[in-house]
């Protein structure tokens, strides 16, 4: 866009008269009604601030004169800009925001109210109860963020059906405390009981709620509501809900309370804990056989011979179960999750289960969470590189295991994911599921219970239909893999292409005062993780990878996300090897070029950070271009000479860019007048790609590259040059 305003301008006038001229105030004017609004306007912007040695006290008073036309969004970087601000009436500004008020126009009353700090003019509680009503939650959050102390009424307003999940999430991005917040905090309760009870069988529900009396009196509540009196009677008859209190509602306590005292219902039994068995629970909620499934008989298992619970309490059992699995040469890895019931709950892990060849153990992780026994196996396990651990999707239940467990940051060894093994073998598959694997005819070619995803995993004791799913869950990875790992063997798939070790990371975790270096980081510590300067993004990376970066200066090398493009052009200009993503390109081949050309990855794609395989790794918050680059370079300490580095290509990030003559450059550019190839002094070109700088500097504009000589059809009727 900057491009298209300076080739707008006559290049033989310099750009200061046009600011004098106010021709750049008119282009900023009219570029406000075009399709893109807010690109035109910041560029305009920044070639006046470019040259502000040129604003003259006639350009701020043409200024002053349009203020109020200027795109609201740049308005204040235009005010700045121009040294205008203090100049504007304050009477002036508030007749305007009226107006804007008068004819509903929000986006432009909010970017006034705060850049002219006009808070106490207003009452700012009536615009927040307006722009809630009308759902402008945007321009609330904009203007609360420009006045912190209205962050808690906005959240109380927000507090209804319709934005309750928006305000939980404003909660957390304000790092307030959702206790302060009851009124929001019960009607994401009730959301969620509705929600349970639409998508889910009761018998279901009422299990996964079953240690949660407040949320079993919320769907007795909403089950009465709905005229379902012998299932809300039930629940609360088996929970004791009305002696206990948690029956809140008046109609619902009389209801309920006339029916037990009449006897008036029918009592209904919750089948999953009626029925339980060591069975696949589809088979007790809707019949059929268990042979259709993976079952116990199928693996060999059976609870109390090669399947146990595990709670600590007996320290023999312990020891044995942990020694087995220390000295085993696989495991196979699966989780099981506590109840959560809104935003607000931070999932914890209920259940692990770790199986070897031969037995399953199935940890309590409520009772053990605290037990330094325990946390001390799992580091043990994770850590020792001898035992292969597979698992399936198990990256994102390491990092909730982790804060479960309290155990910091660490690396995983020897960790095989079956989700990327699959891939291996069929790469049209991007997330084969193990439901998936398990049903594919060349493995197991059964289907794999899935019952009991929503299941009270807290409760205790378990039900038998959860230990045969949990127990199933963890000890098919073996299997699965046993017969995975033969036909990777066959195809000639090496073992490095799924198995690997994995950076274990708890997220959000905060980096200790104490540890902090300048520059990347380089302690004997296991994984880096800190704030790039200006908290303008993060850098995550494993110490097997610091070679990439540590000690290298300006040679260190970049692999640059494609949405980043104008970013590697600036560093290339500036000399910094900044390799493009191939933007059709998956994220795993964009890693494996980076790890085999050493590169630091660089991107804006929060899924490519969080799972860059311990890969050196910058994550960018901030989207202007000099602020990206000075974040880059001052994290790891690279240092541009004042006289400037030798540039790169622009185009193909080529090391080198030699001088042509006009000659040269006729056979890759076309023109109609051979004449104005003359209009230059000196043209450049990349070795590599052949492309054509023209007047010997990369940033300017007039730049193109022809690999074949022009055809006379192709020919421009200008004066430009035009590409191939």
């Amino acid at each position: 866009m900057r491009q298209i305003i300076e080739s707008a301008l006559d290049s033989t006038v310099p750009p200061s008269q046009f600011i004098t001229s106010n021709k750049l105030l008119e282009m900023l004017l009219v570029g406000s009604h075009l399709p893109m609004p807010l690109i035109w306007p910041r560029s305009i912007i920044s070639v006046i601030s470019e040259h502000k040695e040129s604003i003259t006290k006639e350009v701020q008073q043409a200024a002053l004169a349009c203020w109020d036309k200027v795109e609201f969004n740049v308005l204040k970087d235009f005010l700045s800009t121009l040294g205008i601000r203090d100049d504007i009436q304050k009477e002036e500004v508030v007749l305007r925001i009226q107006d804007l008020k008068s004819k509903g126009r929000w986006s432009d009353v909010v970017p006034l109210l705060n850049i002219f700090q006009l808070s106490d003019d207003f009452d700012l509680r009536a615009i927040i109860d307006s722009l809630v009503a009308k759902d402008r939650i945007n321009e609330a959050v904009f203007l609360v963020e420009a006045n912190p102390g209205f962050k808690e009424y906005l959240i109380e307003k927000m507090s209804t059906n319709v934005h309750a999940s928006k305000a939980a999430d404003l909660v957390k991005r304000f790092g307030l405390s959702p206790e302060n917040f009851p009124t929001l905090t019960l009607r994401l309760k009730k959301k969620c009981a509705r929600y349970l009870l639409h998508n889910y069988p009761l018998a279901v529900v009422e299990d996964y709620m079953w240690t949660r009396k407040e949320m079993l009196g919320l769907i007795a509540e909403e089950l009465d509501h709905k005229g379902q009196l012998d299932d809300a009677v039930s629940i609360c008859k088996r929970h004791a809900l009305l002696e206990t209190g948690f029956i809140k509602k008046k109609d619902s306590i009389d209801r309920l309370s006339a029916a037990l005292a009449g006897n008036t219902y029918t009592y209904k039994e919750n089948i999953l804990h009626a029925n339980d068995d060591f069975v696949p629970t589809e088979t007790i909620l809707n019949g059929g056989s268990a042979s259709d499934f993976i079952n116990f008989s199928t693996l060999e298992l059976e609870h109390g011979r090669n399947v146990f619970f595990v709670d600590g309490k007996d320290a023999e059992a312990f020891e044995k179960a942990t020694k087995e699995l220390l000295s085993s040469k696989m495991v196979g890895i699966d989780t099981e999750f506590g109840v959560s019931t809104s935003t607000f709950d931070q999932g914890k892990i209920a259940l692990i289960q770790i199986s070897s060849p031969t037995t399953t153990y199935l940890f309590d992780t409520v009772l053990l969470a605290k037990d330094p026994r325990f946390c001390k196996f799992i580091v043990d396990l994770f850590s020792n590189g001898d035992i292969l651990k597979i698992s399936h999707g198990f990256s994102s239940d390491s990092l909730v295991l982790l804060r479960t467990l309290t155990i910091p940051d660490m690396i995983g060894r020897n960790f095989c994911d079956l989700m990327d093994m699959y891939k291996e073998l069929d790469p049209s598959q991007k997330q084969p599921s193990l439901a998936f694997l398990c049903d594919q005819p060349e493995l197991i070619g059964k289907r794999l219970s899935k019952g009991e995803q929503m299941s009270g995993w807290e409760n205790r004791p378990l039900r038998k239909a959860q230990i045969h799913y949990a127990a199933i869950d963890s000890y098919v990875l073996i299997e699965l893999f046993k017969m995975m790992d033969k036909m990777c063997l066959f195809r000639g798939i090496p073992l490095e292409a799924y198995n690997r070790d994995i950076p274990l990371k708890v997220k959000d975790a905060k980096v200790n005062e104490e540890e902090k270096v300048d520059g990347p980081r380089r302690l004997d510590r296991q994984r880096a993780d800190e704030a790039l300067p200006g908290n303008r993004g993060r850098f995550f990376g494993i110490n097997r990878f610091e070679h990439f970066y540590v000690g290298k200066s300006s040679n260190t090398a970049f692999l640059i996300d494609c949405m980043l493009d104008r970013l590697a052009k600036y560093a290339r200009k500036r000399g910094i090897d900044a390799k493009s993503a191939d933007d059709k390109q998956p994220h795993d081949e964009s890693l494996n070029i980076a790890e085999k050309e050493n590169r630091v990855i660089v991107t804006r794609n929060a899924k490519l950070f969080e799972n860059s395989r311990g890969l050196p790794c910058v994550f960018l918050k901030t989207d202007q271009v000099e602020e990206q680059f000075e974040a880059i370079i001052s994290f790891f300490g690279i240092k541009i000479p004042a006289e400037g580095c030798q540039p790169r290509c622009v185009k193909c990030n080529g090391p080198e860019i030699v001088k042509i003559d006009a000659e040269k450059a006729k056979s890759h550019l076309r023109w109609e007048n051979d004449e104005d190839y003359e209009r230059y002094s000196e043209y450049s070109q990349c070795t590599n790609c052949l492309h054509i700088v023209l007047g010997g500097r990369q940033d300017d504009l007039k730049t193109c590259l022809l690999y074949t000589s022009p055809s006379p059809r192709d020919r421009q009727k200008s004066r430009m040059p035009s590409s191939a």
